[in-house]
């Protein structure tokens, strides 16, 4: 017959837990908000916009907000560029089908 000991099981090897954590964080640089926000552009409403919008305070100036700021302007005629493009290449009378 087959017998656990039950003082051994359910428990959690916290030790290598520990261990394994301590090696992730190591491996890990450090996370910039701003840069966790710079590629997730979707829709009206992106990540980064919200992060400006529930910002706050418009008065208060800060270099996170000028970063965050500046990248929106980059993507938006990052965006605008692309359209123009599109436009260019699809001529006049296909043009107005392009997506704003």
């Amino acid at each position: 017959m087959i017998s656990l000991n039950p003082d051994f099981v359910g428990t959690l090897d916290l030790v290598s837990d520990k261990i394994k954590r301590e090696e992730r964080d190591l491996d890990k640089k450090n996370e910039d908000p701003i840069e966790r926000l710079k590629n997730r552009g979707r829709g009206r409403n992106s990540a980064l916009r919200r992060y400006l919008r529930k910002r706050g305070s418009k008065n208060v100036i800060d270099e996170k907000r000028v970063k965050a700021e500046t990248l929106r302007r980059e993507q938006k005629s990052r965006v605008q560029g692309k359209i123009r493009q599109e436009r260019e290449e699809l001529g006049p009378a296909l043009a107005r089908f392009v997506k704003k």
